[in-house]
């Protein structure tokens, strides 16, 4: 195996020594641990076909073939000392089917809003009027359907509460006006993490997908919720139901198929799934994962290829893992270790692109200094891969944190924030598929 660090604007490559890696802001690291003999979804013996591992022992996927991708230089989108975007499970940034990319983030207080055009011009910005106007705000995220339809979803601290509301707004316009923020989640309830997916055309035809964590009276609960063309969100729903803590749940769903993980405490953390056939009017019995290689697994992200082929990422001892299944999410198979870190994110497109992106370090999860934008890469619906450094010279910028990846059929976006002393840079990397 070799190490390739530079890389021609276009450029192929043949293998690179993953080693990538981020923190936990639970601090909560799950351990190691025996599968146990309950049923559920299984995850199959894996086979790593790596001719070599790494000096911190991490077990990797096959990495070689080549990549033929054209990456653009890195742009600073939004600047300032509190600038910030959602990462690991959450999409920050989507583009619609005229190649338009769509970007959340926040800023001096405030939710903002912009988006770019396909030609490259500059982005163009606007404020997102919230709940009331003032109060924290986080977690921003995004989806973009067709027609113009464009969601929004954030939490908002508001007056009399006791904790956070998830708080959308939406667009019939491709981003030009928004409507009005209305509140999901109940009042008396704290609300964290959301994960927003949706598809279909503008209006009648559109779907949009909300879930995320409860918190009341020291329970932790996964909440559900619907919206189908211009009705109102539906009545939130537990998706979870063993009783244990549960929280960091990620969404995804391809035409009506929807897959929903998450993670439950159980001696450490294990991942927990449920899928829908009907467009998520109903779920699946929630099932914890079977691990050949361990049960246990936190923060876990997901992407759709279509309805049999999902995969998943997710992490384990500042280590990012990467598992997939072709029936369904019945059962999945390990494919391997792509580095050490921690907030992976998983995207891809229908034919078989797919890229996890995450903070790529070693050591203390808190030092920003030592983390890299990690990003590993295939083309090929995951026979051959590259990273977990494929946005070239990635391995050498430090001080980069927040990575996440966003694709379309003909490109892939990179997200990240770079520190700079007190300064906060909000960076976007655009690469065109070949």
């Amino acid at each position: 195996m070799r190490r390739v660090n530079q890389f021609s604007f276009v450029f192929g490559f043949l293998l690179c020594l993953p080693g990538a890696g981020c923190g936990d802001s639970s601090g909560v690291v799950p351990d190691m641990g025996t599968p146990p003999a309950d049923s559920g979804p299984n995850i199959a013996d894996g086979v790593s076909n790596a001719d070599s591992e790494p000096a911190d022992g991490l077990k990797l996927p096959d990495q070689s073939g080549p990549l033929a991708v054209q990456w653009q230089e890195a742009e600073v989108v939004a600047a300032g000392n509190d600038v910030t975007i959602t990462f690991n499970n959450t999409r920050i940034g989507a583009r619609d089917e005229n190649g338009r990319l769509h970007l959340i983030w926040t800023g001096n207080k405030e939710l903002v809003y912009g988006q770019k055009e396909n030609s490259g011009a500059a982005f163009k910005t606007q404020k997102i009027s919230t709940l009331n106007g003032t109060g924290q705000i986080t977690k921003p995220t995004v989806a973009v359907a067709a027609g113009g339809a464009i969601f929004l979803a954030w939490l908002e601290g508001t007056a009399g509460n006791p904790g956070m509301r998830l708080v959308t707004a939406e667009s019939l316009d491709y981003g030009m006006t928004w409507s009005s923020p209305i509140a999901v989640s109940a009042a008396d309830e704290n609300a964290v993490n959301p994960s927003l997916h949706a598809f279909g055309a503008a209006g009648s035809a559109s779907l949009a997908f909300l879930a995320w964590g409860t918190e009341k009276n020291g329970d932790q609960h996964i909440a559900f919720s619907r919206r189908e063309g211009a009705t109102i969100w539906s009545q939130p729903v537990q998706l979870d139901s063993s009783g244990r803590p549960a929280r960091d749940v990620a969404l995804h769903c391809r035409d009506g198929f929807v897959v929903a993980a998450w993670e439950e405490e159980n001696t450490g953390t294990e991942i927990v799934t449920a899928t829908s056939n009907d467009g998520a009017k109903t779920f699946s019995k929630a099932e914890s994962l079977v691990l050949d290689i361990s049960n246990k697994g936190g923060d876990p992200s997901v992407f759709v290829v279509k309805s049999e082929e999902i995969y998943m990422a997710y992490q384990l001892k500042q280590e990012v893992h990467l598992v997939r299944s072709t029936d369904s999410g019945k059962s999945y198979t390990y494919l391997g270790a792509l580095g050490n870190g921690l907030f992976p994110h998983v995207d891809g497109n229908s034919a078989g692109t797919i890229a996890i992106a995450w903070e790529h370090f070693k050591g203390n999860m808190k030092d920003n200094s030592i983390k890299t934008v990690g990003l590993s890469l295939s083309l090929d619906g995951w026979k051959t891969n590259q990273g977990p450094h494929a946005i070239p010279g990635s391995d050498t910028e430090f001080g980069t944190m927040l990575g996440g990846v966003s694709l379309s059929s003909q490109d892939i976006d990179v997200f990240w924030i770079r520190t700079n002393g007190d300064l906060r840079e909000l960076m976007h990397r655009r690469a065109f598929l070949n």
